[in-house]
């Protein structure tokens, strides 16, 4: 029997040699004399509906096999498949089920087949697969298409960049409030102590008295940490607006 599934079966056989292991006489003699890896319809001339070559090593492009146009499901997944994916795997009228996955096919999907809504397309694992119609993108390991950053995610990112402003600027100045208030502590620790060794000594004098060396001490240290709370917000405001920080005179 000769017809034009068996041709498209020797075109498979002539381009991948381990096929001729699986394959010799009639492919669709009644079970168990089929031929491994496909099935075959009951017709008086039987068409063949299934194609399954996983997990076979096979290597290089695909042959043009469009003849066996009775394929309802081929899986080629799992193979060393190089080249673009033909497109006349998109025009088999009776085919839904198409499994590439796991090769190395590259270039466009076929327009064919990409747009073919009856046809489900496995195609993971084929990392220089692209979009038909668009600019080739890695596809991602589910078989999904990489797509591109949308326009208006600049602003967003801008945008979140700056929500993130606030817990910045408190973990830069809460240790410098206190640092400050340990500071504040310890001198008024030191004025009580030299107040009290003084009024032993000399004596408490009455009438209000002129500022202490403590007192000076504690205020020039105060200011100095404000000024400092005061550059640090500047600082980090400015640098999450992109602009370089002034130091002051």
């Amino acid at each position: 029997m000769f017809n034009l599934p068996v041709e498209g079966l020797g075109e498979l056989q002539n381009s991948f040699s381990v096929l001729q292991e699986y394959w010799s006489g009639d492919p669709c003699l009644p079970s168990p004399y089929t031929w491994d890896r496909i099935s075959c319809t009951n017709d008086v001339i039987p068409l063949v509906t299934a194609l399954d070559l996983s997990s076979l090593d096979l290597s290089g492009p695909l042959p043009d096999f469009s003849s066996m146009d009775a394929l309802v499901t081929i899986d080629l997944h799992n193979n060393s498949l190089t080249g673009p994916i033909p497109d006349f795997l998109g025009a088999l009228a009776n085919l839904v089920d198409l499994n590439l996955a796991d090769n190395s096919f590259s270039g466009p999907i076929p327009p064919s087949i990409s747009s073919n809504k009856k046809l489900k397309l496995v195609a993971s694992g084929n990392p220089n697969l692209c979009v038909s119609g668009k600019s080739c993108q890695p596809t991602s390991t589910d078989g999904t298409i990489t797509k591109s950053t949308p326009s208006g995610s600049g602003r967003k990112g801008v945008k979140g960049k700056k929500s993130n402003k606030l817990p910045v600027i408190l973990g830069t100045t809460i240790p410098i409030f206190i640092i400050f208030w340990a500071i504040v502590g310890f001198l008024v620790h030191h004025k009580r102590k030299t107040t009290a060794i003084a009024t032993i000594i000399g004596g408490q004098t009455g009438g209000a008295s002129s500022p202490s060396g403590a007192d000076t001490m504690m205020g020039k240290v105060g200011e100095a940490v404000i000024d400092d709370i005061r550059v640090n917000i500047q600082d980090q405001t400015q640098s999450e607006n992109g602009v370089q920080s002034v130091p002051q005179q």
